[in-house]
């Protein structure tokens, strides 16, 4: 019976051409719910979406007094769109599809998944108010001036009489964008109360879904090329035709997670019509990809200052969606579907005031140091505080930086390149309060070169440069994960750490530097190559899936779901997202050990971690720094000394944690930066972050260095001081031994497609790369560990034996390696 109507359903609507996306499931759903049984079942279903405690939104609004602090007494309504506030906003406006048009929001009926709820639109609704608990930006904006415009209420389409400046549209794709653009332009013009020329404007962009969503049926058109010249068009309209007006640009999710929405028949009803693509697994891949595109040639084109030639007018990119991903139910791998409506995929009132409390904060975070992932149970940023950093204003690329005005103006003044370069490292080398190498080089490329037009020139060239010549983004191929995803053999618990399958473990935790804190991982901007793309790292990062992020963690969800402590989203050592991972940008050898003493800390303060009964994983990986600086006290950065600080930090891991097994990794050859020529900017980066790996005539001293390191470490593993129980051991995988950089193919030039723009960080596909080798290390027995990564090789398996010998069906200890 219910095959049967499925089949009329879907005859009927394929017979209607001409029909867009949301006109053909408004059919499908109409002609469905006519039979009595699908009612009974959507009663069912909508029982799910209406747990009140779950649903609860009252996080999003109940703690916001940012409109009390107030403005300097001599604030005027500024003249530049780089000082502009939250009380100067006189009217609101926004672009986009059917998450802006409000679709679902507040669905009791299977009517209400069509209705368009635009006034409690994350963006632009403007529905009751903030202290009612509908938190949208124009709420936020009235607890500023009440007298704001343009918000859209109640429902309706985009022609009714709520709509007003809402002209989003269901099903629009970034074609439709130009023509919203020219609709809006008018609305505002004949706005009643509005002016035109002296109001300032606030618009947000949203738009993309629909274009992911239809990519695997016609990749032509829906091509990262094709999008952004659409985008670039509608701002092109709005910038030449609006004054006073500041652009929210917000970056398009990955649409794929999708598939796992999907819940029961309903779900799967509707997005087989609104996101196929999406949902089926064979296009999941390419998806994917275009999305990470997609939001490439965004901040490129932001960044590209085609929209500051003139100072009432500006577009920012605000990239809170970058990284999030449906939120799981707190305790379980499941997703949380109370912020989503009764069809799964449109945004219910929580997933709008989600999305309206990450705007906000964004708006107000510093270029350098916007949130990339959706702020949940997270409080309000406030203008004029420490946290944003630009004052009372709405954060700009130009209000964003401080700098120092000597170092600017004598840097303008330079041709030359080699007198800039000169200048530059003057300057940044002379900062005040940068005392390391890494303060070295957060300051350049957050204060020097954004404040410069030649040298912020000359890095959007390396940028692009980089990208065309080099594939940047081309990812790893990531293998087919074949393992037996089981329990062990034995059926039962591990009893020692020798006996330890991957499904035992409960909790991961990572210590070490900038590879591990993940700098630069998707770095496409300046300030992403100081970014610590911690979700992403190799050893720790639990961003995404196995589908399309290859980290140990994702490997490990494989086996258990529910494992904890790995780090999400971007931010620093005590950002919200770090979780266990406590490495730290900039440490050498020495900072081991107070890593080691928080890395206790956290895990005995962890509520949902059972320091006494859960296995634990920590990856250490530490030297690269140490190395770096070498050549300038080589009794300061000594092999001896090298050891010690690790057996300091080992130390204290063996007295304080239970049920652990660390890897220690061992630490590469630095030398070979020497050879990663990138140009004017690599060269200035290796000068910044490690001189001595740069100087060519320190490469063999400093591979000296490193065999040295490398065989302290070997000898304090070996040595049995971390064997002594049987819920303890360390072991060292050795894959970063021999690594060098690998080749571009057919020529003897370091592929640079494995690194972020610096030529020094890994990008994603030299973490992916870092990844697979740790696994395979893990499982490979102690005479059989690789030691170079396993590129282009397939996961090896427990419990697969090599040259006769094997570890079973658990993680390889020097215990456990035997022959069958």
């Amino acid at each position: 019976m219910l095959s049967s109507l499925l089949f009329l359903v879907a005859a009927l609507v394929s017979c209607c051409h001409g029909l867009t996306k949301y006109e053909k499931l408004d059919l499908a759903l109409t002609e469905l719910f006519k039979n009595e049984t699908m009612e009974m079942l959507w009663r069912q279903h909508l029982q799910q979406f209406q747990n009140k405690e779950r649903r609860s939104v009252a996080q999003y609004y109940d703690d916001f007094n940012c409109h009390n602090i107030g403005l300097p007494p001599s604030h005027t309504t500024p003249t530049s769109v780089h000082k502009l506030t939250p009380w100067d906003i006189t009217v609101v406006a926004a672009m986009g599809d059917s998450l802006t048009a409000g679709n679902g929001i507040s669905a009791t009926s299977w009517l209400g998944v069509l209705t368009e709820y635009r006034g409690k639109s994350w963006s632009i609704g403007g529905d009751g108010s903030l202290d009612e608990g509908v938190v949208t930006l124009p709420n936020i904006l009235k607890k500023f001036n009440p007298n704001l415009k343009g918000y859209s209420l109640n429902f309706g389409d985009r022609n009714g009489a709520g709509a007003n400046l809402n002209v989003a549209d269901p099903g629009h794709t970034s074609y439709d964008m130009p023509d919203q653009a020219r609709m809006l332009i008018e609305r505002i013009k004949s706005e009643p109360g509005v002016s035109f020329l002296n109001d300032w404007k606030m618009v947000t962009l949203f738009i993309g879904g629909n274009d992911l969503c239809d990519y695997c049926n016609d990749n032509a058109r829906y091509s990262p090329d094709n999008y952004i010249n659409n985008i670039r068009t509608a701002l092109d309209i709005l910038h030449a035709e609006l004054p006073r007006t500041f652009v929210n640009v917000v970056e398009i999710f990955d649409v794929t997670p999708v598939a796992a929405l999907s819940h029961g028949f309903f779900c799967s009803f509707v997005t087989s019509y609104a996101c196929q693509c999406g949902k089926d697994p064979a296009a999941v891949a390419s998806v994917r990809q275009t999305a990470l595109d997609y939001q490439f040639e965004t901040e490129v084109l932001v960044a590209s200052e085609r929209y500051n030639t003139r100072d009432d007018f500006t577009v920012v990119l605000q990239p809170f969606f970058r990284t999030t991903v449906p939120p799981n139910q707190q305790g379980t791998s499941s997703p949380d579907l109370s912020y989503f409506s009764p069809d799964c995929f449109h945004f219910s009132e929580k997933g709008q005031y989600a999305a309206a409390h990450s705007l906000w904060n964004n708006l107000l975070e510093p270029i350098s140091r916007k949130d990339e992932a959706w702020y949940i149970n997270e409080p309000y940023l406030c203008p004029n505080t420490h946290a944003t950093g630009t004052g009372p204003y709405f954060a700009t690329s130009k209000n964003s930086a401080s700098y120092s005005p000597y170092c600017l103006s004598a840097l303008e003044s330079q041709v030359v390149m080699l007198t800039s370069l000169f200048i530059v490292t003057l300057c940044t080398f002379s900062n005040v309060g940068a005392s390391t190498w890494y303060d070295r080089y957060v300051k350049f490329y957050n204060e020097t070169i954004p404040n410069n037009s030649t040298l912020l020139q000359m890095w959007k060239d390396h940028v692009a440069d980089y990208e065309r010549q080099h594939a940047k983004r081309a990812s790893y191929p990531i293998p087919a994960f074949t393992c037996n995803t089981g329990t062990s053999s034995l059926g039962i618990e591990a009893r020692t750490v020798h006996e330890l399958h991957p499904s035992d473990i409960d909790v991961i935790a990572a210590m070490g530097d900038s590879l591990t804190a993940g700098n630069g991982i998707d770095a496409l901007t300046i300030l992403g190559d100081f970014t610590e793309y911690r979700g992403r790292s190799w050893s720790i990062g639990g961003d995404g899936d196995l589908n399309s992020r290859l980290t140990l963690p994702n490997i490990l969800k494989q086996y258990n779901p529910n494992i904890r402590g790995w780090s999400t989203g971007t931010g620093n050592v005590n950002s919200a997202g770090a979780n266990l991972n406590v490495a730290v940008a900039g440490s050498v050898s020495s900072d081991l050990p107070n890593q080691a003493r928080m890395l206790v800390n956290r895990i005995n303060s962890d509520s949902h971690i059972s320091a006494a009964t859960d296995w634990k994983l920590v990856t250490l990986f530490i030297g690269g720094n140490d190395l770096c600086d070498y050549c300038t006290d080589t009794a300061k950065f000594s092999a001896d000394n090298y050891a010690n600080h690790i057996a300091d930090a080992l130390d204290i891991l063996h007295d304080n944690l239970a049920r652990t097994f660390v890897n220690v990794v061992l630490i590469f050859d630095i030398a070979p930066i020497a050879a990663m020529e990138g140009g004017f900017f690599c060269n200035l980066a290796h000068d910044l972050v490690c001189a001595c790996g740069k100087d060519k005539n320190n490469a063999a001293m400093l591979y000296d260095a490193t065999v040295e390191y490398q065989m302290a470490t070997i000898e304090l593993i070996a040595s049995g001081r971390y064997d002594t129980r049987d819920d303890f051991t360390a072991v060292i995988q050795p894959f970063f031994s021999n690594t060098v950089p690998p080749k571009s193919p057919g020529t003897e030039n370091v592929d640079l497609s494995y690194f972020s723009p610096d030529c020094f960080h890994f990008n994603a596909k030299g973490h992916a790369a870092s990844s697979l080798s740790l696994w395979n290390n893990m499982v490979e027995t102690y005479s059989q560990k690789k030691q170079e990564w396993h590129l282009n090789e397939p996961f090896y398996c427990p419990g697969m034996q090599l040259l006769g010998i094997d570890s079973g069906p658990f993680f390889a200890t020097n215990q456990n390696s035997r022959n069958p």
